[in-house]
């Protein structure tokens, strides 16, 4: 049986490969498990504080991701 693994990360810049560190750094772990992949991310940019991701499409790209695993 094949395992998904989804990453969700926010920061507070805004830009397409501000996600890239992490999405690595999972991406390392994963390869330490022949049947794991990597099924998904969602990244939100311009999130500071706390509850500031919330109205966000992030949230909702996130939600239908998880749905789906």
């Amino acid at each position: 049986m094949n395992k998904k693994a989804l990453i969700i990360s926010t920061s507070p810049h805004k830009g397409s490969n501000s996600d890239a560190r992490a999405k690595n750094g999972l991406e390392g772990w994963i390869e330490c498990f022949p049947k794991a992949r990597l099924a998904g991310s969602v990244f939100g940019g311009g999130v500071t504080g706390t509850g500031e991701i919330q109205g966000k499409s992030a949230m909702k790209e996130a939600y239908e991701m998880g749905k789906g695993v």
